[in-house]
Order: structure tokens, then C-alpha cells, then sequence
């Protein structure tokens, strides 16, 4: 489904991601972890358009796509809900869910899209009039991947999801993330709780200053010797 070969991202002359290759199946779900500053985020801001890369190629259902515009991006189904959730804040739960439809044509669909939202995160119904600022840390979260859902993706990335949340929040959110994922959405994964994305996911990616140290299935990582030491305090 998505194919990343050789990537690599400069911010003037430091290099961030040096020569990294993944790949995402159809309804696969995969982590990428590793400390801050490993390349993370800027592999996803690649995948979305944000960041154009400075070498290396982005193949999405064998279509060429690095260097495409965000918007031209999200319109192939690939949706990305970012690091400290980016709602706006300003406008309401319900605002906010709309924005998230604005290149959804088909009215009908996007409405069986908002009646699913509510049935996953059942809180943002009952939260429907407030100001996304009036949230709480994970009903902001819950509202950003609402949000994305709400646009009909096929490939969903998310950025630290739990980042600043409480342990039961995230949770709860894990929960949903894993619901999604069965609903047939591919879901790539960056998560600073490396814990609960080797749990979540069924293949992990590892980075250390920008590069690519370890891959395999998350029941192969969880049982390496450095990530159970790195990362999962065993």
C-alpha cells in the first residue's frame, strides 16, 4: 500500500532522515518508535506532503507521490493527524469534524462517517456544542482523529497520540485506535509510549538519529534484548 524507499529530509544542512525505507500493507498497522529526534515525525510530514524530501521516493497503491501537494496527498486517502493535535480551537466539536469533510463530496457517506465518529468516541457527541479550546487533553485527541475519519481515509497517520495524556486515557484511546484498524484502515503509528504501540501494532520500525536501526514484527521486538532495555524498562 505505501512504500518509502531510501528517504532522506534536511533542515538546511542537518540531515534528519538519513536513507530510510518502510513499507505499510493494506490494513496493516505499524509503529515507528525511537527517542526524540530520531526522524519520526519528519517521515510522516514526508508521507503527507508537508515536507518534501530530500532525496528517496514515496509510492502510495503503486502511484509516485512525494512532492505532491498536502491537499492533492489527503485526496488519495492518506490523512494525517498531527503531533499536539492541531484541532481548531475556536470552532466547535461539530466545526471541527466538517472541516475534516471538506473533500468529501458525498454527503450521505460523510454523515455515516459523523454517525460512526460518535459511535467510537461517544464523548465528542455529548461535547457536540462545545469549543474544541473547552476540551479536555484526550477528548482534543479523540476530536483530532475524529477529524481525520471523518475525510474517509484508507491509510491514517498519527503523530504521539498519547503525548501528555493520563495512563486510563490512553488506554482508552489504544482501545479505539485498535477499533479503527479492524474497520479495515491502515494505520501508521508514531508513538513516543513504546510500550503501547508495540502492543497495538503487528510491525515496528526503530530509529535512532535518523536512521533505521531495527524492523521487524512487534513480537520480534518486543523480545530483543536492546528494546526491552531501551525502551520497556525490562
Amino acid at each position: 500500500m505505501l512504500l518509502l524507499k531510501s528517504i532522506r529530509v534536511h533542515y538546511d544542512k542537518r540531515e534528519a532522515v538519513k536513507g530510510i525505507g518502510l513499507k505499510v500493507a493494506e490494513g496493516d498497522f505499524v509503529v515507528i518508535i525511537g527517542p526524540n529526534g530520531a526522524g519520526k515525525t519528519s517521515i510522516l510530514n514526508v508521507i503527507s506532503g508537508v515536507v518534501n524530501p530530500s532525496d528517496g521516493e514515496v509510492w502510495f497503491r503503486s502511484e509516485r507521490i512525494d512532492g505532491l501537494p498536502p491537499e492533492k496527498v489527503a485526496a488519495r486517502g492518506i490523512i494525517h493527524v498531527p503531533e499536539a493535535r492541531r484541532i481548531f480551537p475556536r470552532l466547535t466539536v461539530i466545526e471541527n469534524l466538517e472541516m475534516g469533510a471538506y473533500l468529501q463530496k458525498d454527503k450521505t457517506k460523510a454523515k455515516r462517517e459523523l454517525e460512526r465518529i460518535f459511535h467510537l468516541f461517544p464523548i465528542l457527541k455529548e461535547r457536540i456544542r462545545q469549543r474544541g479550546e473547552n476540551l479536555s487533553g484526550g477528548e482534543q485527541q479523540m476530536l483530532a482523529i475524529g477529524r481525520g475519519l471523518m475525510a474517509g481515509p484508507t491509510l491514517l497517520l498519527i503523530d504521539e497520540p498519547s503525548l501528555g495524556l493520563s495512563p486510563l486515557v490512553t488506554q482508552h484511546l489504544a482501545g479505539q485506535m485498535t477499533q479503527i484498524n479492524r474497520e479495515g484502515i491502515a494505520i501508521l503509528l508514531v508513538e513516543q509510549n513504546a510500550r503501547m504501540g508495540l502492543k497495538l501494532a503487528n510491525h515496528g520500525y526503530v530509529l535512532t538519529n535518523g536512521e533505521l536501526v531495527l524492523e521487524g514484527t512487534t513480537a520480534e521486538l518486543v523480545e530483543n534484548e536492546e528494546i526491552r532495555k531501551a525502551y520497556l524498562g525490562l
